[in-house]
């Protein structure tokens, strides 16, 4: 989990260590077979003493444990998220995944799988009950990792949903609230039909629904799940859900929205919400007993064409599992 140098060769943080005496005598041509294909980097070290950093018996060197991975299926999860996720795990990167219809997953035995990916839906929470959800978070305080992706309304993750930021809202930031108790209200002159429109609008109401857009998001370098990452990637950003940060007794806000005048890529992004979407978290991630959970606030394989966000992906899934306890 973090950068150390061996050999006056430095290695970063997500450096995998593969072990000779625990692996078959063809782990040498396993190896060069793999940085042949993928383009990986491997070296030889003929001792476990480093020159700086952490070495290989520290806390932060963890054993990656190979997962057994279930994925939610049918209602209420929607079929081009699934679908999208079982792709990027099977099809691009070759692991297997067992589908559990989602209406089992109230009473299924959960106990032989380490992770588990909830696509993105609303309605969990009425499909699976109250018995339901609390199987799913016993299972998950057990220690597993739950990986939420895009709108879920299960609510392990302490990330609030914010309501849609106007102009007026910005104006009486910090102000007392009006007492809503109150039969009388002071008196108002209402000169056109605009301010008849905002003056009846809901008070709170979801920001304006992004039809698709192209957004710059940063990471935290220093955190297991942003791992081999680049200082920014892009994700696709679609829907009209803006999370507020967690707090740092609460989680950790591994990668965010860029600054507002830096985050849109591509497309079209509302004013109002390119504003209102500026540092707020695209992934979070919080420990609940001795599992992890982990969120996508926006679906990081849509139609399995967002290389970039691959990485974070497959972090959730292989490596989450691993800082379990």
């Amino acid at each position: 989990d973090k950068p150390f140098s061996q050999n006056g060769i430095a290695f970063p943080a997500g450096s995998l260590v593969f072990k000779v005496a625990t692996n078959p005598a063809s782990l040498g041509e396993q190896l060069t077979r793999l940085a042949r294909e993928t383009g990986a980097q491997v070296y030889a070290a003929n001792s476990g003493w480093i020159d700086e950093g952490v070495n290989f018996g520290s806390r932060f060197v963890v054993p990656v444990k190979k997962p057994a991975i279930a994925l939610a299926w049918d209602t209420p999860a929607q079929p081009a998220s699934a679908g999208a996720a079982r792709f990027v795990l099977e099809r691009q990167y070759g692991y297997p995944v067992t589908i559990v219809r989602t209406a089992q997953l109230a009473a299924a035995d959960l106990s032989k799988f380490q992770v588990l990916i909830l696509p993105s839906a609303h309605g969990y929470a009425t499909a699976l009950g109250e018995s339901g959800v609390e199987h799913l978070k016993q299972w998950v305080e057990a220690g597993g990792t739950l990986i939420s992706v895009g709108e879920n309304d299960l609510n392990l993750l302490p990330l609030a949903q914010e309501n849609a930021l106007r102009e007026d809202d910005e104006k009486k930031a910090g102000d007392k609230a009006e007492d809503e108790t109150k039969t009388r209200v002071p008196g108002t002159v209402i000169a056109s039909q605009a301010e008849l429109e905002k003056l009846t609008r809901a008070s709170s109401e979801l920001p304006d629904s992004v039809p698709g857009a192209i957004a710059r998001i940063r990471i935290r370098p220093d955190f297991w799940l942003t791992a081999g990452v680049p200082e920014t990637v892009y994700t696709m950003v679609e829907g009209s859900g803006i999370f507020a940060p967690l707090k740092s007794d609460q989680g950790v806000n591994a990668a965010y929205y860029d600054a507002a005048d830096k985050l849109l890529a591509s497309g079209h992004l509302w004013a109002e919400n390119q504003k209102q979407m500026a540092f707020k978290p695209v992934v979070a991630s919080a420990p609940l007993g001795r599992g992890t959970v982990i969120a996508f606030t926006q679906d990081p394989n849509f139609r399995a064409i967002n290389d970039g966000m691959n990485i974070l992906f497959l972090n959730a899934v292989f490596r989450g599992g691993s800082h379990a306890q």
